[in-house]
Parts: C-alpha cells; sequence; structure tokens
C-alpha cells in the first residue's frame, strides 16, 4: 500500500511546490511536508492524510504537473496501516494513561526470556544482524533493556549502533525490536545498548565465549 514519498523526496516535491507558489499572486504555501522529526513521530495516516492534502493543494493551485508518480525504492509503502501514535523509535508510544500496566518481571522470567534469545538469535533476528551481534542481558529496573555484544566494524541497518539514522532505515531498528518482543512475551525491549568490548563474556558470532585481551575497541553505544 503505497503511503507518500520517502523524506529525501517528499523534501525535494516541497520545494518545487513553494517556488512554484511564490510565482503566483496570492497563492497559499503548500501544506508542510512530514519529514525529519514529523516523519519520525507520525503514523502511516498522518503520512498518508499529509500527501493527500499536498496533492490536493497542488490541484488547486494547477501544480499537478510538479508531482511525481509513485515509483518502488522512492515511495513509503505498507502492507497494513498503523493508526497509533509512534515514538522516538518509529514504534509503538506507550502513554500512561492509555497503557496496561506490565507485570512484574522476576529473574527467573528474565534468565528465560535471555536464554530463549541466545539458543535462537539468528532466527529471531534474521542471519544478516544474528551474526554481528548477539544477546547478552536483560538490564535495568524494570528489564526493558536489552544488553547486547555487536561487531564493532560492522554497522547496523538502521545507522550506528548508538544512534538512528533519519527516514525509513530507521524502522530496521523497530523491526529488530519487534521481532525480539514476539519471541519474549509478555516481556518487551524498550532499549538497547551495544558494547565491543572484547571481554571473556563477549560471545563469538554465535559460537558461543571468546577469551582474549582488550583490543582497544571496549567502548558502548546505547539505543534509547
Amino acid at each position: 500500500m503505497l503511503i507518500c514519498p520517502k523524506p529525501n523526496l517528499w523534501h525535494e516535491v516541497h520545494k518545487r511546490l513553494v517556488a512554484a507558489a511564490a510565482q503566483i499572486p496570492g497563492a497559499s504555501p503548500p501544506p508542510r511536508p512530514l519529514i525529519l522529526s514529523g516523519w519520525a513521530y507520525s503514523n502511516d495516516i498522518e503520512k498518508r492524510d499529509r500527501w493527500a492534502d499536498t496533492m490536493e493543494w497542488a490541484r488547486r493551485s494547477g501544480l499537478e504537473h510538479l508531482i511525481p508518480r509513485p515509483s518502488e525504492g522512492s515511495w513509503y509503502a505498507v502492507g497494513v496501516l498503523f493508526d497509533g501514535a509512534v515514538g522516538p523509535m518509529d514504534g509503538p508510544m506507550h502513554l500512561g494513561w492509555n497503557s496496561n500496566p506490565r507485570p512484574p518481571v522476576s529473574d527467573e522470567m528474565a534468565t528465560h526470556a535471555i536464554d530463549r534469545l541466545r539458543s535462537d538469535w539468528v532466527a529471531i533476528v534474521g542471519p544478516g544482524l544474528g551474526e554481528i551481534t548477539r544477546p547478552l542481558a536483560l538490564t535495568g529496573p524494570k528489564r526493558r533493556r536489552l544488553l547486547a555484544w555487536a561487531d564493532a566494524s560492522t554497522q547496523p541497518p538502521w545507522g550506528s549502533w548508538t544512534s538512528l539514522a533519519q527516514g525509513d532505515v530507521r524502522r530496521h531498528f523497530t523491526r529488530f525490536r519487534q521481532a525480539i518482543n514476539a519471541s519474549i512475551q509478555p516481556l518487551e525491549v524498550d532499549h538497547a545498548d551495544f558494547v565491543h568490548a572484547d571481554l571473556e563474556s563477549t560471545p563469538r558470532r554465535g559460537k558461543g565465549p571468546r577469551r582474549g585481551p582488550d583490543d582497544g575497541r571496549g567502548t558502548s553505544g546505547a539505543m534509547c
């Protein structure tokens, strides 16, 4: 289901519409595009409706020729429309007034969850990420942070091990987290911290722990 142009294209279209509107006496500006933080904090319905408003504005202004045709790769598309509130990681935002309270997490539940992740990690997150990361522990007062090892010589599809890139690639992290949460229900992970230290407890690409001296990559990054 096609929703709207991806942020880079939408930005370019908006610039063309603004420039064209400036040549029309009394013309109103086009609707503001949902890019950058607007993209991150809007759901599929809001993106679709804002783009529909943009196309209608262009039609009324006689500028329909500036609206590009949908094309694979430059258009944002989904299988199922998401209409809930969106948080900073492009996933559902849990609001205090409409979220069910989370059950307390016992040591036994946390141990069972991390064992499940360790045993089936590649199947859960996919071979790409499964070969360059490994779950280590669930941390935080509510056990909602995943501590994972990551190969420092690689980069994840969502940007880096410490931050999310702008645009559609951010959703790779959303899918990564969703796959983890689906496998450890009723527990849920909100954040991920990635460490690169070459320590005794650091797994080697899914083949168990490895021992060795620190190689200078003992840094860590948090995704939150």
